[in-house]
């Protein structure tokens, strides 16, 4: 008998844009490709074994239970990318909230909404994750998925260069039975236009001030708190999201900017942070504009001129005047937001 032997390799993963909640996707629904290898859909299952008398010294079968009631499937993403034509995906399903322009370059304004969507109404946005097999009706899908963490990171030692993203995707419902055939689109890789590289980011301030960047260059950890509420037929019926954070990391030369801002950090005074890659108005645009204060300060004990110390930044505002992060990024896709 012959055996067909697979890996991560024979298999895609995709984002499905899901329009309507609680839909289940369609068996032929075009997806957008991830550049990931071996990511595992896997669901969330309770298992539920109770300690009571049995007269036994054994399990007893009938206590041993599993099932999906109520269960929020979570699924981490490993890193990939953060591509121009994919990277405002990741930032709306986190963030929730977006304003975009008319015309190209379509530029995406991503801030946190005071007033979150509801999503049971179809508002915000989520998508459905697609794991797709080579053998039918064995692709797997997560839907209702908005991401409850992200995490984005750029340093001239890791990844190439590159900034990449890596999540924790959260789901209502899974299916490992999909017979799915949809077509699988990947968002354009160019090296030179696609990507996000550490040597071309144009503006990098702390507190409007030049910084030089070290290896371990820079990290953002956005969290929305997100958790489930309500239920109906054992799934949750919606998501709350009850916390809006954003933590920055960054690797710098310990000179006379660092000097002020560990300054700031002593008398807890707001900093603004800026990174940026290409102009605003230009396809290509990224930019990261962070407002709130320093806190715990890294390996400064005996820092001098000439090393790189570590900086921790929380992002805090303001309702109606400070917003704690705001994101630009442009492309030449109208996602009709």
């Amino acid at each position: 008998m012959a055996i067909a032997f697979y890996t991560g390799q024979d298999e895609e993963y995709a984002l499905i844009d899901q329009g309507t909640w609680g839909g289940t996707p369609a068996t032929n629904a075009a997806g957008q490709g991830i550049h990931i290898a071996e990511w595992d859909l896997k669901p969330t299952v309770n298992f539920l074994n109770p300690n009571r008398a049995k007269a036994q010294r054994y399990n007893l079968t009938t206590d041993m239970t599993a099932n999906e009631t109520g269960v929020v499937h979570e699924i981490g993403m490993p890193v990939t990318p953060f591509l121009k034509d994919q990277g405002d995906k990741f930032l709306y399903a986190v963030m929730q909230g977006v304003s975009e322009g008319t015309a190209t370059p379509y530029s995406k304004v991503f801030t946190f909404p005071h007033t979150q969507p509801d999503f049971s109404a179809s508002s915000g946005h989520f998508e459905t994750l697609v794991n797709k097999m080579p053998v039918a009706s064995t692709s797997h899908y997560l839907n209702d998925a908005i991401i409850s963490q992200l995490t984005l990171s750029c340093s001239p030692t890791a990844n190439d260069g590159m900034l990449t993203a890596e999540a924790t995707w959260v789901g209502r419902t899974h299916a490992e039975t999909f017979n799915y055939s949809g077509t699988i689109t990947y968002p354009d890789a160019d090296e030179g236009t696609d990507f996000f590289y550490f040597w071309d980011l144009i503006t990098k301030t702390l507190g409007g001030n030049a910084v030089i960047l070290g290896d371990e260059g820079i990290k953002l950890v956005i969290t929305n708190g997100v958790q489930k509420k309500g239920g109906t037929g054992g799934v949750p019926e919606t998501y709350a999201l009850t916390y809006y954070s954003c933590v920055t990391t960054v690797n710098a030369l310990w000179d006379a900017t660092l000097r002020t801002q560990m300054a700031n950090q002593r008398t807890g005074t707001a900093v603004q942070l800026i990174f940026e890659w290409s102009t605003v108005g230009e396809d290509g645009n990224l930019k990261f504009l962070i407002n709130g204060k320093w806190r715990e300060p890294r390996d400064l004990s005996h820092a001098r001129d000439g090393e790189f110390v570590t900086l921790t930044h929380e992002a805090a505002g303001v309702y109606g005047t400070t917003e704690p992060l705001t994101i630009t990024m442009a492309n030449a896709i109208d996602r009709t937001w």
